[in-house]
């Protein structure tokens, strides 16, 4: 995609951003970096020019601010947190093409990597979800993966669709019967689990 302005056309490359199709050591060659020196003058060192709405093709001036590199990051993460569809797409590519090896054998680099991801964490704002069990909003970081609003929830949930269910054989007739492998349950039946209850009753009597 092509747009126009200032009498130069600018291309959109593959990270999103608008490029000038001819480039020149003389101006910026990023479309929203050129339109903020334009209006507001040079870039300050350090600084960087971000998006209000993450919207790239949007390069008004009113969509771009000066940020320093980390709060730009920063900005950048919390977007895609807020979206979870997005986020876990994102993980999914990550666990496809990064390496076996992410997490640094040696101890003290392990360390500073696992503090490093737990500030990273800490980052991150809760955003309202909807629990797929009751459907009450609550608020969750997206990167849990968390879709229900409690743990009674989930397990309703897990029941419901018989996710824990296990096949088991009735000890009193032989026939096969599924049961979530959390229950002690070992009669496919209530007639058959009476046939127990009367044997043990009798051999209590005896």
């Amino acid at each position: 995609m092509t747009v126009e302005y200032d009498r130069l056309k600018w291309t959109r490359a593959k990270n999103g951003y608008y490029q000038a199709t001819v480039k020149s050591q003389e101006r910026k060659n990023w479309l929203h970096q050129y339109v903020y020196e334009k209006e507001r003058g040079a870039i300050p060192p350090g600084l960087e020019i971000h998006h209000v709405n993450n919207d790239k093709d949007d390069n008004s001036i009113g969509n771009l601010e000066l940020l320093d590199s980390r709060r730009h990051h920063e900005k950048h993460g919390e977007y895609k947190h807020a979206n979870p569809d997005r986020y876990r797409r994102q993980l999914e590519h990550l666990n496809r093409v990064r390496p076996d090896h992410v997490w640094p054998k040696d101890p003290v680099k392990y360390e500073e990597h696992r503090q490093a991801l737990i500030r990273g964490m800490a980052r991150i704002k809760p955003v309202e979800m909807i629990c797929e069990q009751c459907g009450k909003t609550y608020m969750a970081k997206p990167c849990s993966y968390r879709s229900f609003c409690s743990n009674a929830c989930k397990s309703a949930y897990r029941r419901s669709i018989q996710a824990d269910n296990v096949d088991r054989v009735c000890v009193v007739c032989g026939a096969a019967f599924s049961v979530n492998k959390y229950r002690k349950t070992i009669t496919c039946t209530r007639s058959c689990a009476n046939v127990i209850r009367g044997r043990t009753m009798k051999n209590a009597v005896g």
